[in-house]
């Protein structure tokens, strides 16, 4: 029973080492400031062109819209693996990324994840800030 237990946590410190698994992305909140100007009172026209450009992406579930805090309930998903995350549009128009409980995941998954957030950042600062890049 020992040797059973010993053999358990062996493996389970060996695999954390080995980079079996990502919990580093989004631990902390992953803040996106799309624009060099600050438009305050732009949250709405911030939040909906958020939410448009996640309808359109493949792998995003929308679980739970809330236009009076601005947030967003999504799911990540890749195959039958979800990731819960909460997006939240800033009064400035800075979008913050949470996983919300965070889950532990592979590298490849983590670096999927860290191309679709990539993805719609860049979606969302073209559409957001359209008079920046025009000049």
């Amino acid at each position: 029973m020992r040797n059973l237990i010993f053999l358990v946590l062996a493996i389970a410190v060996l695999s954390g080492l080995g980079g079996c698994a990502s919990n580093y992305l989004l631990t902390e909140p992953r803040v996106f400031k799309a624009c060099l100007t600050d438009a305050p009172g732009e949250q709405e026209m911030s939040f909906d062109i958020l939410l448009n450009i996640l309808r359109r992406q493949n792998g995003w579930v929308i679980e739970r819209i809330s236009k009076e805090k601005y947030e967003l309930d999504v799911r990540a998903c890749r195959g039958s693996f979800c990731i819960p995350i909460l997006i939240k549009v800033e009064p400035d128009g800075k979008i913050l990324w949470r996983r919300n409980p965070i889950v532990s995941i592979s590298i490849s998954w983590a670096d999927q994840l860290k191309r679709w957030l990539n993805n719609i950042e860049e979606g969302y600062a073209r559409r957001r800030c359209a008079k920046e890049f025009r000049r």
